[in-house]
């Protein structure tokens, strides 16, 4: 992605001797500086513009936190709470 190369300045990765998932997230937490944070684990395929749009959907001050689609063998859901919140953009 050419937007984490050219601001790798701003992109950090931690490597924790814990394994646990949400320990690991919990420590990225506590080490970031900034307001908006993305977690992606490894079987995230990122579009060129995923942080331009994820970034973009906290103009809406009525946002407090943005999922994304699921695509899991050819078929896509959504995450919590269901598809109808994402279809009538509730979400």
């Amino acid at each position: 992605m050419e937007i984490i190369k050219s601001h790798s300045n701003l992109v950090h990765y931690y490597k924790i001797f814990i394994n646990s998932l949400p320990h690991a997230r919990n420590y990225g937490l506590n080490q970031a500086i900034d307001e908006i944070i993305i977690f992606c684990d490894d079987d995230v395929i990122p579009t060129d513009n995923f942080i331009k749009n994820h970034i973009r959907n906290y103009k809406d001050k009525e946002v407090g936190g943005v999922g994304g689609r699921i695509i899991q063998n050819g078929k896509q859901s959504y995450p919590f709470p269901s598809a109808k919140y994402a279809e009538n953009e509730k979400i």
